[in-house]
């Protein structure tokens, strides 16, 4: 339930990165401050549940991994959203959000995985500082929101809660895992484990449920180039998360709480070539 819960939220609430960079440079950072919340949150009950795993790369990998957030962050951008941002446009209505799935899933055939290896270990850093960082970046989002306290709280809470319980609990789990599944299901014969699936379907039905519940469906005209661009960018973003070893949810639940200078580094790339990415298209006519 707690997956259908965050689906629902995070329907409600829009978290996207792309949407989040966009409206920070309109001058509205609360929602990335809500998707760092939340992120920072679930590192927060992962540590307390068990040893975290430090994200740190280097030599030629890490060289890798940073082109990697370089092409994530260009391809969601010409996307208009990243993984959770390509699922919410779709279930408002937003049909060419297919063709990005469909960019996707063709590249995470194609493409084999990147397989970067993880080192659990115990922080490095003082816990009140991890807390203290939290606390700043929710008591942000709580001040800057436009919501009440109470709806606002459970944006960052539910999605939160699920994440911070679902990653240590189920090794190797990402919404974003499905699509690397897909290499090996179809280049290696394996199985998809049965569990993903249900955990992914609980979190789209909660994202459908709330359209259902509070909007009208809405679906554009279909634009061939649009179609074409959306595909494309769907190639690009899941290259990057391959070079990445993993998508933007990875990097924001998996490697972020860590802070270590690698995740903070490729998140912050991320960032920078999607606002690049919006401030060219802006100027060029393209919003």
């Amino acid at each position: 339930m707690l997956l259908f819960a965050s689906g629902w939220m995070v329907q409600r609430g829009n978290f996207c990165l792309v949407a989040g960079v966009s409206a920070a440079l309109d001058k509205r950072p609360d929602g990335l401050l809500l998707i760092l919340s939340v992120a920072l949150l679930s590192g927060a009950i992962w540590m307390w549940m068990t040893v975290p795993v430090e994200y740190t790369l280097s030599g030629r990998v890490f060289w890798i991994a940073l082109a990697g957030s370089v092409f994530s962050g260009v391809g969601a951008a010409l996307n208009k959203g990243c993984f959770f941002g390509t699922l919410t446009r779709l279930f408002n209505g937003d049909v060419h959000m297919l063709f990005s799935l469909a960019g996707l899933l063709t590249a995470s055939v194609v493409i084999p995985p990147v397989m970067i290896s993880e080192v659990t270990t115990a922080i490095r850093y003082p816990v009140w500082l991890y807390l203290l960082l939290l606390l700043a970046t929710a008591a942000g989002w709580m001040t800057l929101q436009k919501r009440d306290t109470l709806q606002a709280a459970l944006y960052l809470l539910v999605p939160g809660l699920t994440f911070g319980v679902l990653y240590p609990s189920t090794p190797g789990w990402s919404l974003s895992q499905l699509l690397f599944d897909c290499w090996h299901w179809f280049h290696r014969d394996t199985t998809i484990p049965g569990n993903r699936l249900i955990e992914f379907l609980m979190f789209i039905s909660g994202m459908c449920a709330r359209r259902l519940w509070h909007g009208r469906d809405i679906f554009p005209t279909l634009k061939p180039s649009r179609m074409v661009v959306n595909f494309i960018a769907g190639w690009i973003m899941m290259a990057g998360a391959r070079l990445m070893g993993g998508g933007n949810d990875r990097l924001l639940f998996r490697a972020l709480p860590s802070l270590t200078l690698t995740a903070l580094l490729l998140l912050l790339i991320m960032c920078l070539s999607i606002a690049a990415t919006l401030l060219l298209m802006r100027r060029s006519g393209h919003p």
